[in-house]
């Protein structure tokens, strides 16, 4: 029986083991599914996921009424975001109607792709099949992510999808015509007879084009240079050259067992490898891998102190979290819940009014769409915690009647169950609690009842309450406090706006009107949190941000955008985070730069949605002489200086399809105090997007740090229109690493470009 249950184990992964092999097969193989848009588009398409496990594509309807070819549709496997099983998407309930939807939820699942979260809703024959694409396609995806970790195979997989993609014919070589078009999509600028000197070739086979790529990465200039440098044989390096090249330019002081290491995981070479060396190809590679990443790889877990009370960090936040565009006309879609918690965001939003037979959500007055509010409960439920563990403040605007707030109320202690923070606080608390001790759970942020309400000895304040009502209804009878009998008291408590069950659910974030520093001080405790609109919240941003910054060291502040903002624009969070707000919302659809600021700050600490202020802005012992418009200590100051040396494989801008190449340039910003902020740009090349080469050397002098991120843009130069923004990358000036880095970029929304860099080299005095 013992031997049994050792042996349980292996045999469970054997057999997962199999059941994902034999799905891999038959997602390769390829089989038909029902591709569904709307109930008059419910089309079968032949899909399947190519040999190499790169891409899954699908014919789709003929180009023309007169040509029998039919369109392929084609999708990386890395941009699909996630497998969702059963039929939860609109388009199932548009195409099948709610009475029909659910006995197909056994077949239906949905593809989730890109950063626009395009969604493909698909219906297999059966269940088993359903089953056999879901496990294959996350299979394939999985094993996909992990080849990708070895920067020999990714560039071997970004290769073959160039190479997949233009050839047109699929006969496994290139055309003249096809190397151009190829060579267009790298942003290479080049004639039909430039062609034959670039490649060499008349045709272009992959391993051609592989090989091609291999030259021009370890060509490159600040490649060969750097290893001349320190190639006394200039050959290869021993573990000697590569650990005086780590220690000298790259600051950092390695071991020869670490050393060994890196060459074994980076040489590809089988003789250079087996005499613990490393060659051009090798020390090319080391180039594309994490370690050379700009940002400190030990920031990309969890690594600050999170038993500090909650109000002691910056908290990623989102604003009208359900509106997938503007504020007006746009659509409500669970979809963009599960987007932003996807993304490590800790605070969403709802504005919750009466509806039919529950509450709904939507933008008030507006012609924006409705979800109902039990479907974006079950929503945050299940991802609430996908991305990281730490607690999710749900912040509610309730304009909901009280019947109406208490089927609120049952639906999230119904749905959300133990994962409800409904804790009471420890006996003469002072602060709020830290992250660490509400991992799991959820914070309800709204109004709630005062205790003096709440408590039925109070009934002077209910007769006072209920003298206004009557007397705004016509009615003229006095009510004294002795009139007051239970049954009226409760009737009271519900004319008041506020259901008592709904009441009880909001603990440690309840809303606090803000009339002045000194009255929250007095007469507010840490468990209020103020919301204050941008304008406002700017003002006392710049009139007392002492005052503001000493506030948030006991309680929370939330700061929304202003209703002027229809178009979902947003404001720049950091005058906010100089004074310690800690919940910036901000409209998370809108890939515009306040966004790309937000996704610098919050990429640190593993992405877990809450970053630790710096000590001087959460220091409880005395009264804060921080200011961002201060003089800061000489012991903070830091020089940054940073080369921009070159590009590699930078994107066309978004949807352009045409022949035109890129005229880059790099715009490189410090954000953060006043004082600190700085832009510079580098000089434009024209006609080359695929390797720009600049070397420009740029110096930023920092008086505060610790609240100090590092912007880049890279833009196509326009002469007859406005520059376009092109990539981005953001981080903290504590997070960068020193020497010679490469610079991942990221599209506008925030997503990672599969192949495109800056190279950079970075000193920090």
């Amino acid at each position: 029986m013992h031997r049994q249950i050792q042996n349980q184990p292996k045999a469970t992964i054997e057999t997962a083991n199999r059941t994902a092999d034999r799905a891999v097969e038959f997602v390769m193989k390829g089989a038909k599914l029902i591709k569904v848009r709307s109930k008059l588009s419910k089309n079968e398409r032949l899909f399947s996921v190519e040999p190499d496990g790169l891409i899954l594509s699908y014919k789709g309807s003929r180009k023309r009424m007169c040509s029998n070819k039919k369109k392929e549709n084609r999708f990386l496997l890395t941009e699909i975001q996630e497998v969702r099983t059963g039929a939860q998407s609109d388009a199932f309930s548009i195409a099948y109607g709610k009475k029909h939807r659910y006995p197909l939820d056994s077949q239906c699942f949905s593809l989730v792709i890109g950063e626009e979260g395009y969604m493909l809703d698909l219906v297999a024959p059966n269940a088993e099949q359903r089953d056999l694409w879901v496990t294959g396609i996350q299979e394939c995806r999985s094993r996909l992510e992990s080849r990708l970790t070895n920067p020999e195979e990714a560039v071997q997989l970004w290769t073959k999808k160039l190479f997949s993609e233009v050839d047109s014919n699929k006969n496994g070589v290139l055309s003249p015509k096809e190397i151009k078009h190829l060579l267009n999509r790298m942003n290479l600028d080049v004639t039909l007879e430039d062609i034959e000197k670039v490649v060499k070739k008349p045709m272009l086979s992959s391993d051609d084009l592989l090989q091609f790529l291999k030259d021009i990465l370890q060509k490159r200039e600040l490649v060969e240079d750097i290893f001349k440098r320190y190639d006394k044989n200039q050959m290869y390096w021993t573990k000697y050259e590569l650990k005086q090249f780590m220690t000298k330019e790259q600051k950092e002081d390695l071991t020869l067992e670490e050393c060994e290491k890196i060459i074994d995981e980076m040489e590809t070479c089988p003789e250079l490898k087996r005499n613990h060396c490393l060659g051009l190809t090798g020390f090319a590679a080391l180039f594309e891998s994490e370690r050379m990443h700009l940002k400190n790889p030990d920031t990309r877990k969890v690594y600050q102190d999170m038993n500090q009370p909650l109000s002691h960090y910056f908290i990623s936040s989102s604003h009208n979290t359900y509106l997938e565009s503007d504020q007006l006309k746009g659509y409500s879609k669970t979809e963009c819940y599960i987007k932003v918690l996807k993304n490590g965001c800790r605070c969403v939003e709802m504005d919750v009014w009466d509806g039919d037979t529950e509450p709904v959500i939507y933008h008030g007055f507006t012609l924006t769409s409705k979800l109902l509010f039990s479907d974006v409960i079950k929503v945050i439920n299940k991802y609430a915690f996908c991305k990281t563990k730490y607690p999710l403040i749900v912040s509610i605007e309730n304009h909901c009647t009280v019947d109406q707030q208490r089927i609120m109320a049952e639906i999230m202690k119904s749905i959300f169950k133990e994962k409800l923070f409904l804790d009471a606080l420890l006996p003469n608390s002072n602060f709020l609690p830290p992250p660490s001790q509400l991992m799991g759970r959820i914070v309800v942020k709204c109004k709630k009842l005062s205790p003096e309400i709440v408590k039925q000895e109070s009934r002077t304040t209910m007769a006072a309450i209920g003298n206004g009502l009557r007397a705004s209804s016509g009615s003229d009878a006095p009510i004294s406090a002795t009139d007051v009998s239970d049954d009226e008291l409760e009737d009271v408590k519900e004319q008041y706006d506020i259901a008592l069950e709904f009441s009880e659910l909001v603990n440690i974030c309840q809303n606090g009107r803000f009339k002045s520093f000194e009255d929250s001080k007095v007469n507010q405790d840490f468990t209020f949190i103020l919301s204050l609109s941008e304008t406002k919240a700017l003002k006392l941003a710049k009139r007392s941000p002492e005052e503001f910054i000493q506030h948030n060291k006991r309680q929370l502040s939330r700061i929304y955008p202003a209703g002027s903002r229809v178009g979902s624009t947003n404001y720049d969070p950091v005058p906010f985070w100089l004074v310690g707000c800690q919940v910036v919302a901000l409209n998370c659809q809108t890939p515009d730069e306040p966004m790309q600021l937000n996704g610098g700050l919050f990429g640190d600490n593993g992405g877990c949605g809450y970053v630790l202020k710096p000590d001087f802005m959460r220091a409880f012992t005395t009264k804060t002489s921080f200011s961002p418009d201060g003089i800061f200590p000489n012991n903070w100051h830091k020089t940054l200086n940073i080369r921009i040396l070159s590009g590699f494989s930078l994107p066309k801008k978004e949807g352009d399809r045409s022949k035109s190449i890129l005229d880059p340039y790099v715009q490189i910003s410090v954000v953060g105090v006043p004082r600190d902020r700085k832009t510079f740009k580098t000089k434009t090349i024209t006609n080359n997007g695929f390797h720009p080469v600049w070397n420009e050397k740029f110096t930023f002098f920092i008086s505060c740090p610790e609240l100090a991120l590092l912007y880049f843009q890279v833009c196509d130069y326009e002469a007859r229109r406005s520059d376009v923004v092109i990539a981005q990358y953001c981080l903290p000036v504590r997070c960068i690493q020193r020497g010679y880095r490469a610079v991942h970029l990221r599209t506008l929304g925030g997503e990672k470009l599969e192949a495109s860099r800056l190279f950079v080299c970075v000193e920090i005095t």
